[in-house]
């Protein structure tokens, strides 16, 4: 019985492994960014350099800098007021900071790679770990927005935008 049991924790583990990584591959969730021709060359840490929301209905621009100064932009462009039924999901655009055609596919790996890169940034950057906190008290009804605002520096409402992307593609996803 003894002898059996090692084994039986083996089989089990290696059955949830290759699960694991089958989900990772062609399931959902973030991806390293090797898969994504935009960000297989990003030297993460990243920092945030700028972030919009624009007027265009709810449209984030974001552009950051990578370890090894290279600097990167990518927008999510949103059609709230297209006025379309079924409204259209936002779509990811990388290399423009303004809203622009040429979308990146929903869930797919260069999206998926850019959700690991936010979810990394936000779970080691300072302002990031405090704002996912925000967010998660905003959406839990603890807080309203005003309440969310105070005592952020004004450095931080760039990266407001920047978590808000980020909760999108974790919605997504």
């Amino acid at each position: 019985m003894t002898r059996r049991r090692p084994l039986l924790i083996t089989a089990i583990l290696a059955a949830f492994l290759v699960g694991a990584a089958f989900f990772m591959r062609l399931g959902r969730g973030p991806l390293p960014l090797s898969p994504s021709p935009y960000l297989r060359d990003v030297v993460e840490p990243i920092t945030i350099v700028e972030a919009l929301s624009f007027d265009d209905g709810g449209s984030k621009g974001v552009r950051f800098r990578d370890a090894r100064g290279e600097v990167r932009d990518f927008c999510l462009v949103s059609f709230a007021l297209d006025f379309d039924d079924p409204p259209r999901p936002p779509e990811l655009v990388f290399g423009h900071f303004y809203p622009a055609l040429g979308t990146v596919a929903p869930g797919g790996p260069d999206e998926r790679a850019l959700l690991g890169l936010l979810q990394r940034w936000a779970a080691t950057d300072p302002q990031g770990v405090e704002l996912v906190l925000r967010y998660d008290r905003l959406e839990r009804g603890e807080l309203s927005w005003e309440t969310f605002r105070d005592g952020l520096p004004d450095e931080a409402f760039a990266q407001v935008d920047v978590v808000s992307v980020l909760r999108t593609l974790q919605r997504r996803n």
